[in-house]
């Protein structure tokens, strides 16, 4: 039985620099484990990855406000957005790890 790296629902970084989210895992007949994954931001179609093109996230709220402004363009927005997450989850943090429900109310 192989040992698997990542789990189902595990947030992961692909090789190409996506934000995805393990749905599915199995052995190829290469005994490489193989990963299914679906874009953890909006909705896709899932990919299938090897193990070694996948690396651990650990999302931070520092990230997410970067990643707002680059899609808004606008300081006081993100501002806005994430420290009402924030506040809502009562954590202050920017290092701090964003919790899972903070990032689907987002979707």
């Amino acid at each position: 039985m192989a040992k698997f790296k990542f789990k189902k629902n595990d947030t992961v970084v692909t090789h190409d620099n996506f934000v995805a989210i393990v749905v599915d895992m199995g052995e190829g007949e290469d005994g490489v484990n193989y990963y299914e994954c679906k874009p953890a931001a909006f909705p896709g179609i899932a990919r299938e990855f090897p193990e070694d093109h996948l690396k651990p996230i650990e999302l931070t709220w520092r990230w997410l406000w970067e990643e707002v402004r680059k899609t808004c363009s606008c300081d006081e927005f993100a501002d806005n957005i994430i420290g009402h997450l924030m506040d809502e989850h009562e954590s202050w943090e920017w290092d701090a790890i964003i919790p899972m429900s903070a990032l689907s109310a987002l979707n």
